[in-house]
């Protein structure tokens, strides 16, 4: 069953060279129509809730609903400034520092609770400590139920901060599995009917839960997977 969230999240969606004398084989149509891969809509918003797939070879995939945040970051000795992208929102400060690997965030506000993230894979070669991808590995309990519930949310959200000043945070709230027929040319989710997708050099055009009428394209996504 796909809860309110999720239901939300799908109405607001809308090489090199050869380097031998033997000629490449071609590509089967299989292949051509394998929506394999991770992918995600474009969306104008900085900060919004969407959602993103991962078509696996297997033919499982899974679709999660989430929140999306895209800003801009400024490392200033040890104050982290987060600004949205687009600009709009007013920016947001924290103080942070590093310490056996991990990464501690404290808003700049009144009694505001200290963030634990811990970096995943190994650290890039910038110059910045900032720079990589870090998960919520800690977070203050709280009393308050709807509170708390959000705490162990966040236990899922990632941030990836880049060299060039850009950051991506993501915060699943939903997932749904599924599997996918490339003969057919369709997908299906758990408890609903085969939908369609198809293939094209622009990305993955998927017909979306509830009834296929919704239809959306979506583009490879880049977002670290941990």
């Amino acid at each position: 069953m796909i809860d309110r969230r999720t239901t939300l999240a799908f109405a607001l969606l809308l090489t090199a060279p050869a380097l031998a004398q033997t000629p490449t084989p071609p590509v089967s149509a299989a292949a051509r129509d394998s929506p394999v891969g991770h992918w995600i809509a474009e969306h104008p918003k900085g900060d919004a809730l969407e959602l993103w797939w991962n078509f696996r070879a297997d033919g499982t995939l899974t679709a999660t609903a989430g929140s999306i945040a895209r800003t801009r970051y400024k490392l200033d000795g040890n104050i982290l400034t987060i600004s949205p992208s687009p600009s709009g929102s007013p920016a947001g400060a924290f103080d942070i520092h590093f310490r056996n690997g991990k990464l501690y965030s404290t808003a700049l506000a009144d009694h505001a609770p200290t963030m634990e993230f811990t970096r995943i894979g190994e650290p890039t070669s910038s110059e910045t400590a900032l720079v990589g991808i870090w998960r919520v590995s800690n977070a203050p309990h709280a009393s308050d139920p709807d509170e708390e519930a959000l705490r162990k949310r966040m236990l899922n959200l990632t941030t990836v901060y880049r060299a060039d000043g850009t950051s991506e945070t993501r915060m699943p709230l939903d997932t749904i599995e599924g599997h996918w027929d490339v003969a057919a040319h369709t997908y299906t989710l758990k408890n609903h009917p085969p939908l369609r997708f198809s293939r094209s050099p622009a990305g993955l055009t998927l017909a979306l839960p509830p009834d296929g009428k919704d239809i959306h394209l979506y583009y490879p996504d880049n977002f670290p997977t941990p």
